[in-house]
């Protein structure tokens, strides 16, 4: 794709950018040696991905499949980075969304285990190593489970990332910023181009922000009645 940027790009941009380039620059490669280059590139990475996570703008996605045991927990994906949303079958050819709870909310759903449907309605992660239905799904119920994957690490020259224009650009940056950090130089220059393209950044997240809805937590959870989906008797109290 046109924005993908691989490692020994990546490594030829940073040395430019803080004039370490190989016999011509200030920090030649005898103080920069490219296992560490590497190192400051793949904690740029780190950086800008969380941030790229937090601000709702990734768009790195996987799934997992998961079959109900009639157990609450069940163990994530080695790569799991952070939740996006969940789906139970409810039948044949019906899928209904799962929410995801605050801690906050547990007590109330954990006391709820055991009773309804057989299918779950909300869940947590916890630790990023495991996710926690309520109730518990029944024996052989499909639960689809979507999630950001763990950042790339960049190892060989032809490893590559895409995490566009101007996010490519930060991880530029950030990864140049650390190289001049360790060399007690001057980073203001590269601060400042940051500055102009985290501006750019809150642009697209105030877009993303007014065409999503906000789901508030609620202490009463039944009296908002923002689980539809949690079963109900014939005369519409929870279970």
């Amino acid at each position: 794709m046109a924005y993908n940027r691989t490692l020994l790009q990546l490594r030829g941009a940073v040395r430019a950018a803080t004039d370490t380039v190989e016999a011509s620059g200030v920090y030649d490669d005898s103080w920069l040696p490219d296992d560490q280059l590497d190192h400051f590139i793949n904690l740029a990475l780190g950086d800008l991905y969380n941030m790229q996570v937090q601000s709702g703008l990734s768009q790195n996605e996987s799934k997992q499949d998961i079959t109900g045991t009639g157990a609450t927990r069940y163990t994530l994906p080695d790569d799991f980075y952070a939740p996006l949303y969940c789906y139970v079958q409810t039948s044949s050819n019906t899928w209904s969304e799962i929410s995801q709870i605050h801690l906050r909310e547990l007590n109330y759903f954990r006391n709820l285990q055991g009773s309804g449907s057989g299918y779950p309605v909300v869940f947590r992660t916890v630790d990023r190593t495991y996710i926690d239905f309520y109730p518990a799904p029944n024996t052989g119920r499909a639960i689809e489970f979507y999630y950001v994957p763990n950042p790339p690490i960049l190892v060989e020259d032809t490893d590559e990332y895409n995490f566009g224009n101007v996010w490519n650009e930060l991880v530029e940056i950030e990864a140049a910023i650390k190289v001049l950090q360790k060399a007690e130089d001057s980073t203001t220059q590269l601060e400042r181009r940051k500055e102009e393209l985290l501006k750019r950044i809150e642009v697209d997240v105030e877009h993303l922000s007014m065409t999503q809805g906000m789901r508030m937590l609620r202490k009463d959870l039944r009296q908002f009645d923002i689980y539809p989906d949690w079963p109900r008797d014939d005369t519409g109290n929870d279970y």
